[in-house]
């Protein structure tokens, strides 16, 4: 969902990422090189000296949010952040202009990333049913409903939702546990699997999840 770039091995970087996953939003970090490889993404966020870097490659249509003093050109489809926190604003700004969500999207317990989809911390609400979830069935649901259907293998959703010391090892069955478990809790409210797989490619969000209807 968030893509936090700088060079390789960053010390910030990593930090940042832990702040964002604190907060229950799927992060990944990447070198610019490599930022390619975890899109689709709601935003990338990097530092005024690796951003250059960072336009030289094929990812000039993600909006960036550059912290630091120098200056942005907000021509390349990035705007300048003071700090850590400025730039996950603009990330949010960002997230409710990418899905064509209106301005109070969000409030103090939670957002909408559909006209019927709420995030919360412990739960989703779908169609005004509330639906208790687990940081990472949460965190899943919530990467794969911001890459709007296309799929993401396992690795790659790692990445985003398992915390960095847990990035190894049985992703394959850890990750279909964790979506076999979503697709349960929503079958109350839903006569559909919320999230799908396509064999050879990864798992996607089913687009009725994001509907309007």
């Amino acid at each position: 969902m968030i893509v936090i770039c700088d060079r390789e091995d960053s010390g910030r970087a990593r930090s940042l990422r832990e702040r964002i996953f604190r907060r229950g939003i799927p992060a990944a970090t990447a070198a610019p090189a490599f930022v390619k490889d975890l899109l689709p993404a709601v935003g990338i966020v990097t530092w005024t000296d690796c951003f250059d870097e960072l336009r030289r490659t094929p990812c000039d249509h993600v909006f960036a949010a550059v912290i630091g003093d120098g200056f942005v050109n907000t021509a390349l489809n990035a705007a300048s952040a003071g700090t850590g926190d400025d730039a996950l604003r603009l990330m949010s700004m960002n997230a409710a202009k990418k899905f064509d969500l209106p301005p109070d999207s969000a409030d103090a317990f939670g957002f909408y990333l559909a006209p019927r989809l709420y995030f919360a911390e412990g739960f989703v609400e779908w169609r005004e049913r509330q639906i208790v979830l687990t940081k990472t069935e949460r965190m899943i649901l919530l990467y794969l409903a911001a890459c709007q259907g296309e799929p993401a293998p396992a690795l790659k959703v790692a990445r985003f939702c398992f915390p960095e010391g847990r990035q190894e090892g049985e992703l394959d069955n850890r990750i279909a546990a964790h979506i076999h478990r979503v697709n349960r809790k929503f079958l109350p409210a839903a006569d559909f699997r919320v999230i799908r797989e396509k064999r050879g490619a990864g798992y996607f969000a089913d687009g009725r999840l994001l509907s309007w209807i």
